[in-house]
């Protein structure tokens, strides 16, 4: 499916088929943005880069190596699975965690949001297979293609028409594509307390 379809539709549901009240620029900044946010609630886009560790380094920013990464699934090397662990874990089991060295690597640990351990260190360089919840791409013109599935255009259609809708200051349309958001991302729905 291409940006222009979803374009099209949206337009649609904010009542402006001729796009007079939004411009191209902010449906697509619109749809860009429930497509990453709806990515990154149901997880749905994935996507697998080798990675190749340099000798005696265990610690490997994120970003640097991976910048389309939200969240690492899975490390492979070879078609062995690396063991992920927590930073406490690998910690607990060994002190000298940093400085342990061994054959090849057995386990992994995501430290924060930025940074990748490997346990134990290793003297060569070994090329890992690193699996990873992918940021969905900008839509930047009306034939970009979206990455997410089908199932998945109602949901972004409605979180864009909601962007748009308090952009506008439309407060009446608002609420009911408010309590579908929050029931979609697994809150109350707006309930008052």
């Amino acid at each position: 499916m291409t940006a222009n379809e979803l374009m099209s539709a949206l337009a649609e549901r904010l009542r402006d088929p001729t796009r007079l009240a939004h411009n191209d620029a902010d449906l697509l900044r619109a749809l860009s943005l429930a497509q990453q946010s709806v990515n990154a609630a149901e997880e749905a886009v994935f996507d697998t880069t080798d990675f190749t560790t340099v000798p005696n380094v265990s610690i490997y920013p994120v970003l640097g190596y991976l910048p389309k990464a939200i969240k690492i699934v899975s490390v492979r090397q070879q078609e062995r699975d690396l063991m992920p662990v927590s930073l406490g874990q690998l910690r607990e089991a060994d002190i000298q965690w940093l400085r342990r060295k061994g054959g090849r690597f057995e386990e992994y640990a995501v430290i924060g949001r930025g940074m990748l351990a490997f346990y134990p260190l290793v003297n060569v360089g070994v090329t890992l297979s690193v699996r990873y919840l992918k940021h969905t791409d900008n839509l930047t013109a009306p034939t970009s293609v979206v990455e997410l599935g089908d199932e998945y255009v109602p949901t972004v259609l409605g979180f864009a028409e909601l962007l748009l809708s308090l952009r506008q200051r439309k407060f009446q349309q608002v609420q009911p594509l408010a309590e579908a958001m929050a029931r979609f991302m697994g809150g109350d729905g707006g309930a008052e307390g």
